[in-house]
Parts: structure tokens; sequence; C-alpha cells
């Protein structure tokens, strides 16, 4: 099920125990419910991650060679001409961006 879509009202009642979370959402504000919706649909679920390794002007990639990794990061429920922001960290000091670390390793 894609809950990105979903306000926080629908969610908690779509999931199982939905009952015990409602009791948890009873004395939050508005605001406090805005900002769990706000922080549901840019949480990374849902994360397409795919990666390519190429050889520029060869069809395989051999012992030795220098070869180029690419990594694509895609997310279904963020809008076409949408940007991820900063992430949702309310007791940070400061903005933050994502990040994200890619290790190459032998295997």
């Amino acid at each position: 099920m894609d809950f990105s879509k979903l306000s926080i009202v629908e969610w908690i009642k779509k999931e199982p125990g939905a009952e015990g979370r409602r009791r948890g959402l009873a004395n939050m504000t508005d605001e406090q419910m805005l900002d769990i919706e706000a922080f549901m649909k840019h949480f990374p679920h849902d994360v397409e991650i795919s990666a390519k390794v190429e050889v520029e002007g060869e069809p395989e990639v051999c012992k030795d060679d220098i070869a180029t990794v690419s990594v694509s990061v895609k997310r279904p429920f963020i809008e076409e001409n949408e940007v991820m922001g900063y992430v949702h960290a309310p007791f940070y000091p400061n903005l933050k961006q994502e990040e994200w670390y890619v290790f190459l390793t032998e295997g």
C-alpha cells in the first residue's frame, strides 16, 4: 500500500494495530499532525535505488579497466518538479540536507 498519498488520519486507520496509535495521537495539536504528515511524505520508504557500471567505449568491464559507477535514487512519492529539501530533524540545531553514502568493495 502506498502510504505517501494518505493523510496521517487515513494512515492510522489502515495500519494494523491502529487503535493504539489513535490513542497516541489524541492529544496532538494540528501543528504536530501536519509535522507528522510532512515527515511521512519525505521519509525514505519505497526508495528505488539502481546502479550502472560501465567502461567508456567498451561493451564489457574487464580486469584493470577504469569503470564509472552511476547510482540513481528515485522516490515515486515526490512529484516531477518537486525537490526533497531539508531532512525532518526538529531537534537538530541547523537545517540539514539528506546524505547518501555508497561504498564500493572488492567481492
